[in-house]
C-alpha cells in the first residue's frame, strides 16, 4: 500500500473481514469455532459460477437442434457433422436473432402494402384483367398477377401502369410483369414489340383510369354493423335509421337526423339540429355544429371540423379591442363531397356556406365564412379561402393558394401551386404567381427578370464605358 501510495494511485483496502496479503506470508487457516472443527475449504475463496457460463452451456448444448443448424457429409465413423452455430449475444433479448432479422423483408408488397410471402395468391391472370377492363392484350394471357405497384418495384408478377412515353420505356427496361398503357401511348411508340413470354401490356382508353378501376376492385370493403354502440351518447330526441352504423364514444345531439346506412366512426361529435344524408361516412373525430346540413354520400375524413364560427371581428368603438361579429348561419354540404383529414369549413354570418356537389377537398384546407364553391370543384391540400369567396364549377385550386375575401373565381378556371389570388379570375383562365396573374403572363415576367442582370450589366457599361 505504502508502495501504490508513492507512485500516486489510491491504495486498495481488503475488504472487511479478508486477510490482508503480505508478501512471504502465509495465511492462517481460520480458528475454530466453537461448535466443531474446521473445514478443510473454510480458508478458500469459493470460485463463482457465473450466469454467462451456464448460458453459453445451455447454448452449446442446445447448438445442434438449433434451426439454422446444416447438416453436412458425414465425417469419419459415419456420423453427421454439423455447421457451428453463430455465437451467440450475451443480451437475453438478442439471443436467437441475428442482428438483421427485424429488417429482413419476408416477401413482396401486396396490392394493399402489406408484406407477403412470396407464394403470394394470383389476383387476376393478364386475359382475364384484359376482359374486366375491355382492352386490347399484347402478351402472355396466362401471366399470373399477384400484385400492384410503382413499375420499379412490381417485379415479374406485378401489375404497374404507364400514361406516357417514358413510363413505357421505363417498364420496357424493368422487370415489371404487366402494365396498363394508354392507347395513344403504344399507338405512338413504333418500336414497341410485342413483349416476350412471361410479360403483357394492357392496351386501354385511359390507364390511369383504369388502374384506378382496379385499385377500386381489390380496395377491401369496411364492414359497419348497423346499431347503436353501447358508449354511444344519443339524445332522446334524435332520429337515427335503424341501418345506420353509430360507433361507440359519438355524440348525437338533440334533433339531429341520421339517414340509412349512414356510418358515424368513433368519437364523432354532431351538434344540435345536424341532418347526415344517406350512405354518407363520417371519420373519428369529425365534429359536425349546430343545424349544419351533410348529404347524401359524403365523405368527411379524420379530424373535419364543420360549422365553426367565422373569423370575423371590429374594433370597439373606444378602440382598446376587438368586438366579435356572432355568425349564426349553417354549413350546407351537398351529396357526393369528399373532405379530407383537419380541413376545416366555417358557419355563414347569415344565409349558408355551400360547398357544391362533387366537389373534392384535400387535407388541412380552410374554407371561410360565406364562401359558395361549386360542383365538381378540386381543392389542393394547404389552399385558404377568405370569406365570401366565389368559385364557380370544376374550378381547380392548386396546393398552398390563397384567395382574398370577396372574390370570384370563373367557372373552370385554374389556379397555380403557392398563388395568391388578389383578383377576380374570369372563367376557363389558368393564372399563376404572387400575386396571380395569367400564366402566360406570369411566365413572361419570369423570362423577363432572368435576363435582368445581364441587362445591368450592359447598362452599367454604356453609362461608364471606361469600365468596360
Amino acid at each position: 500500500m505504502e508502495e501504490q501510495a508513492r507512485r500516486g494511485r489510491p491504495a486498495r483496502r481488503p475488504a472487511p473481514g479478508r486477510a490482508r496479503s503480505v508478501p512471504g506470508h502465509r495465511a492462517r487457516p481460520p480458528e475454530a469455532p466453537a461448535g466443531g472443527p474446521v473445514r478443510q475449504d473454510q480458508g478458500r475463496r469459493r470460485p463463482v459460477r457465473r450466469a454467462r457460463r451456464v448460458h453459453d452451456r445451455d447454448r452449446r448444448r442446445q447448438c445442434a437442434d438449433h434451426p439454422r443448424q446444416r447438416e453436412r457429409p458425414a465425417g469419419p465413423g459415419g456420423h453427421p457433422r454439423t455447421t457451428p452455430h453463430l455465437r451467440q449475444p450475451r443480451h437475453r433479448h438478442l439471443r436467437g436473432r441475428r442482428p438483421d432479422d427485424e429488417h429482413r423483408v419476408q416477401g413482396p408488397l401486396s396490392a394493399a402494402g402489406v408484406s407477403t410471402p412470396s407464394d403470394e395468391p394470383v389476383l387476376f391472370r393478364a386475359g382475364e384483367l384484359a376482359r374486366r377492363l375491355g382492352a386490347a392484350l399484347r402478351g402472355d394471357p396466362g401471366l399470373g398477377i399477384t400484385r400492384v405497384d410503382a413499375i420499379e418495384s412490381a417485379g415479374p408478377a406485378g401489375l404497374s401502369f404507364a400514361r406516357d412515353a417514358a413510363r413505357l420505356a421505363q417498364w420496357r427496361d424493368s422487370s415489371c410483369g404487366a402494365a396498363l398503357v394508354s392507347q395513344v401511348v403504344a399507338d405512338a411508340d413504333p418500336r414497341l414489340p410485342a413483349p416476350p413470354p412471361g410479360r403483357a401490356l394492357i392496351v386501354v382508353a385511359d390507364a390511369d383510369l383504369a388502374m384506378a378501376s382496379v385499385l377500386e376492385w381489390l380496395a377491401p370493403r369496411e364492414q359497419h354493423a348497423p346499431g347503436v354502440h353501447p358508449r354511444a351518447v344519443v339524445d332522446p330526441g334524435a332520429t337515427i335509421d335503424p341501418s345506420a352504423s353509430i360507433g361507440p364514444g359519438v355524440v348525437v345531439g338533440p334533433q339531429c337526423e341520421v339517414g340509412e346506412h349512414a356510418v358515424l366512426c368513433a368519437s364523432v361529435t354532431l351538434g344540435r339540429g345536424v341532418r347526415v344524408g344517406p350512405r354518407s361516412v363520417l371519420h373519428p373525430g369529425v365534429v359536425v355544429q349546430d343545424r349544419c346540413v351533410i348529404g347524401a354520400g359524403v365523405t368527411l375524413h379524420p379530424g373535419v371540423v364543420v360549422g365553426a364560427d367565422g373569423f370575423g371581428y371590429r374594433p370597439s368603438p373606444d378602440g382598446r379591442g376587438l368586438l366579435k361579429v356572432p355568425h349564426i348561419g349553417r354549413v350546407v354540404i351537398e351529396d357526393g363531397v369528399e373532405i379530407g383529414a383537419n380541413a376545416t369549413i366555417d358557419r355563414a354570418k347569415f344565409g349558408d356556406t355551400l360547398i357544391g356537389a362533387g366537389t373534392k377537398i384535400d387535407n388541412l384546407v380552410q374554407i371561410g365564412h360565406n364562401c359558395r364553391v361549386g360542383r365538381s370543384c378540386i381543392i389542393c391540400g394547404c389552399a385558404a379561402l377568405a370569406g365570401s369567396v366565389t368559385l364557380g364549377d370544376g374550378v381547380v385550386i392548386a396546393g398552398g393558394v390563397g384567395i382574398a375575401d370577396n372574390r370570384t373565381i370563373g367557372a373552370g378556371a385554374r389556379i397555380g401551386a403557392r398563388s395568391g389570388v388578389m383578383d377576380d379570375i374570369p372563367a376557363g383562365e389558368s393564372w399563376v404567381g404572387y400575386p396571380a396573374r395569367p400564366a402566360r403572363h406570369t411566365m413572361r415576367l419570369v423570362a423577363a427578370l432572368e435576363q435582368l442582370p445581364d441587362l445591368l450589366s450592359r447598362f452599367k457599361r454604356m453609362k461608364d464605358p471606361g469600365q468596360g
